[in-house]
């Protein structure tokens, strides 16, 4: 994980602000199976939560209707309190979510 995070912060600013806001831009341009391939991307969803919050990743996730992802994106929801501190922890929040539902 470190190293795609290390990769991300060596690139400019214009190509991470376009990395990060990737997701709004697949849902206006109709590309469905690119976004939820991207959304299921752990490496994308750790990156994001690391520069932004769990709001913005839960806006992410609402791009697309998908029954699985409203799992993912339930678990980010109640765990919210404690990824928001620590985005290493997001893996574990959302195996211990899953494993509860």
């Amino acid at each position: 994980m470190n190293s795609i995070k290390a990769r991300f912060t060596k690139l400019g600013e214009e190509r991470q602000a376009y990395t990060l806001q990737l997701p709004s831009h697949l849902a206006s341009a109709g590309q469905e199976k690119k976004l939820r391939t991207l959304l299921w991307m752990f490496e994308f969803l750790h990156i994001k939560l690391a520069f932004f919050n769990s709001n913005d990743m839960i806006a992410d996730l609402n791009l697309l209707h998908d029954k699985d992802l409203q799992l993912v994106r339930a678990a980010i929801r109640m765990s919210a309190h404690i990824i928001d501190l620590d985005s290493n922890q997001l893996a574990a929040q959302i195996v211990i979510y899953c494993q509860r539902s």
